[in-house]
């Protein structure tokens, strides 16, 4: 698991990276992205954990944040949720 990483959003996407810098995980409007580290990938992991390609609602997000504590046990809270999915 992951312990130490990086989280930020702009309020439209939200990204998280790896201790080794590469990019783990994203969420935005087109779709999630749930990735093995660089470092695993390069240990032979495979790249892809859980990732979609089509407009996100907020079911997606809260997959989006079980994704990241089943994977790495990093809890995303919902000051990071995307404005759009806002109502």
């Amino acid at each position: 698991m992951t312990r130490d990483f990086e989280l930020f959003g702009d309020g439209y996407t939200v990204w998280v990276n790896a201790s080794d810098g590469s990019s783990i995980a994203r969420f935005g409007r087109m779709g999630i992205d749930v990735h093995t580290s660089a470092t695993a990938q390069a240990d032979g992991a495979v790249q892809c954990l859980a990732c979609t390609h089509g407009q996100t609602d907020l079911a997606d997000w809260r997959r989006f944040q079980e994704l990241l504590i089943e994977h790495y046990g990093i809890i995303v809270d919902d000051s990071y949720i995307p404005r759009y999915l806002i109502k």
